[in-house]
């Protein structure tokens, strides 16, 4: 975001700043909560019956111990904070990020539009950033928070609203509305 923000194409900075933000008020707001589902790792809390998640969280665990056991002071910290999440959730208790909303992805949603800005910005560099979206992706669902089509739709969603954007800035003829950095003399 740093470089897409001080880079002097103002076109793609803005695009950028407005899809940033549009991302987390359509996908992050609008689309969660119309499509809000808990993620694998409340599947046990939500559905009743057999946990088809188990075998996944009985890895996770297992890696976990080793982590903790061999490496010592680190840990899979995405553990304990869905636990955490789900005591705010039955507990009600509300704030930024207390949410357990899987569908859309955010995570997946931002780590596509960083890779489409770093992308617009410099292509090899944009490689790099659409390596992290799919290892955001392929983490997000090992990590049991997103099933694989909540990434997708995060990521078919924010792909969406990019193109939109740009496609509305390219058009548009009025600089009022452009940022501009300030000058530096």
């Amino acid at each position: 975001m740093y470089f897409t923000v001080i880079k002097g194409n103002e076109k793609l900075r803005k695009q950028y700043l407005v899809s940033f933000f549009l991302c987390w008020a359509v996908v992050g707001n609008i689309f969660a909560t119309l499509m809000s589902s808990g993620g694998p790792c409340f599947y046990k809390y939500l559905v009743p019956g057999e946990d088809v998640y188990s075998g996944l969280f009985a890895r996770l665990h297992e890696q976990n111990n080793w982590i903790i056991t061999n490496i010592g002071g680190a840990e899979i910290w995405a553990l304990k904070l869905q636990e955490m999440l789900w005591d705010f959730y039955t507990e009600d208790v509300t704030g930024l990020g207390s949410g357990i909303s899987a569908m859309p992805s955010m995570h997946v949603s931002v780590a596509v539009l960083m890779a489409l800005g770093t992308g617009a910005l410099n292509k090899y560099l944009g490689y790099v950033f659409w390596l992290y979206a799919v290892i955001i992706q392929i983490g997000s669902v090992h990590l049991g928070w997103h099933y694989a089509v909540d990434g997708y739709i995060g990521g078919i969603l924010t792909f969406i609203i990019w193109k939109m954007v740009g496609m509305i800035i390219a058009t548009s003829t009025d600089d009022s509305a452009v940022i501009r950095s300030p000058q530096l003399d």
